[in-house]
């Protein structure tokens, strides 16, 4: 209810306002929360979901490096294992 209010007082714009309202009526009708929780929960999901990402990508960095220093050991060891052939 405050979310309105402050748009009419803002903008003077009683239809603004009540759209506003109306919207707010409705996502608290279907989703049992205010707007604002409503949203808060999205973005704290979003939120999570890229600290995920960023772990895996973190993981899937270190393992790529760690097969590539492995790589190059093998491939340095067979060039001196020719050169002593």
């Amino acid at each position: 209810m405050v979310g309105p209010t402050l748009t009419l007082v803002s903008t003077g714009n009683i239809s603004q306002a009540g759209f506003t309202f109306i919207t707010n009526k409705a996502v608290e009708k279907k989703t049992g929360m205010t707007t604002t929780e409503y949203v808060s929960t999205i973005l704290e999901e979003n939120n999570k979901k890229t600290k995920k990402n960023k772990k895996i990508h973190e993981d899937l960095i270190i393992l790529v490096q760690t097969h590539i220093e492995k790589t190059r050991k093998k491939l340095f060891l067979q060039d001196k294992s020719k050169i002593l052939n």
